[in-house]
């Protein structure tokens, strides 16, 4: 019973767990930016995909800008800090100019940020947010109004001014440059990545939108970008965004290339699982905490009634010639041949009694016992009679039998009991 209990209770773990692996997993839009989330808007592809395509260049850090900076880093270095909100304290503030003042370059991925207050940088801002709504996407597939922004890489070489396409819905943010007009001839921004849009205030007019911009500072250069949904998974597979992105790589020339995590929050990491939910309701938590607690005793209970220890026993020792040479030598101390003989006679006839269904102790059928005798051993007959006559005159009370007479009546008994 508790066998076929174990094999039902493993069969149902192991069903699960198939189960459970097989299950398509469920897509999540939430943006987290982390080097192991592998749902759309993680990095986990975008890294792997990076380090392949910048061998011994790129690599994955979790350090604030600030302690990149007491580390000291010597050689060129291209640091990217991917986050939704990048809300730089005045610490990061000055370890991005000191950053810049010694030759990094510094891309700033976010969904908001203010470069005000950053020396030879000026007022310049990400404003916009890096949400994603599925649903607007399927719907406006449903109804067959794709919301798609064409967006145009600037005439920069080498490359030269390409349209590409991304929903609208990804497209959440813009750069903003509030320098006043003399500041931007003194020290201008270079517009990477730009669309034309149609406002809401006015359908009939255009405005231009950067979500790309480069900025000469001081010995390295600062880039904003207010699309991070573009430094994703998602948007390293997409065959419109992937160009974007190597477009911008390769503006970085042979230097070090380190995306942080520094600033992203640790909560953002998303493993939405049918065994997260089941764990986040109270009832089916505690069902499966009881359960596993109760397959934990009866593991235990039953292993420990199973595993007691079995005390050996010691096998019997064979006392047959012991016992044999125990009687021989009190039959030899006693020497009475009489009684040994008796005992063989008795023997001998209880043997032709239950093996040939004869009586050798009645007189009147001693002739038909001898013929039989004869039949199954093939002894003569004349001798089978005599040693029957020697055994019913031993078995008459001899009161003393010789050695001799012993041996000879014993050995003829035992030649007619090896011929039947």
């Amino acid at each position: 019973m508790n066998r076929k209990f174990i094999m039902g209770v493993v069969g149902f773990l192991v069903f699960v767990f198939i189960m459970e692996w097989n299950a398509p997993k469920k897509f999540v839009w939430q943006p987290t930016y982390h080097h192991t989330d592998e749902q759309p808007f993680g990095c986990a592809v975008f890294d792997s995909i990076m380090n392949r395509s910048l061998p011994n260049r790129y690599s994955v850090i979790d350090k604030t800008l600030p302690q990149i900076l007491t580390a000291k880093p010597t050689q060129p270095t291209t640091y990217i800090v991917t986050t939704s909100d990048f809300q730089a304290t005045p610490i990061d503030r000055k370890a991005i100019a000191k950053l810049l003042q010694q030759g990094h370059n510094i891309i700033i991925s976010a969904g908001s940020f203010s470069a005000d207050s950053i020396p030879n940088v000026g007022n310049l801002a990400i404003e916009g947010n890096d949400s994603f709504d599925p649903r607007a996407v399927r719907a406006s597939i449903e109804q067959l109004t794709i919301l798609m922004d064409t967006l145009s890489w600037a005439d920069q070489r080498p490359y030269t001014q390409r349209p590409f396409y991304a929903y609208r819905q990804m497209i959440s943010g813009r750069v903003e440059d509030y320098r006043s007009k003399k500041e931007q001839l003194k020290q201008p921004c270079d517009t990477l990545l730009k669309a034309w849009i149609t406002p809401a205030w006015n359908e009939y007019t255009l405005i231009c939108e950067a979500y790309i911009t480069d900025i000469k500072a001081s010995k390295g250069h600062l880039y904003l970008c207010s699309v991070p949904l573009f430094l994703t998974n998602y948007g390293i597979l997409d065959p419109q965004i992937n160009p974007i992105i190597f477009r911008l790589m390769s503006r970085l020339g042979n230097t070090r290339i380190v995306r942080t995590e520094g600033y992203i929050p640790k909560t953002e990491l998303n493993t939405e699982t049918p065994l997260v939910f089941f764990l986040q309701q109270p009832p089916l938590r505690w069902a499966i905490y009881l359960t596993m607690l109760g397959l934990l005793l009866f593991f235990v209970f039953t292993a420990k009634r199973r595993q007691r220890a079995i005390p050996l026993q010691q096998q019997r020792e064979n006392k047959a010639l012991e016992f044999v040479q125990l009687i021989g030598t009190l039959y030899y101390q006693r020497h009475d041949n009489a009684d040994l003989v008796r005992k063989k006679c008795n023997y001998f006839a209880e043997t032709l009694r239950r093996t040939l269904q004869i009586d050798i102790t009645a007189e009147e059928e001693q002739a038909e016992a001898a013929r039989i005798i004869s039949q199954h051993t093939g002894i003569a007959n004349e001798e089978i009679a005599s040693t029957l006559q020697s055994v019913n005159a031993y078995s008459a009370n001899q009161e003393r039998v010789s050695d001799k007479d012993m041996r000879q009546i014993i050995n003829e008994i035992d030649n007619i009991i090896r011929q039947i």
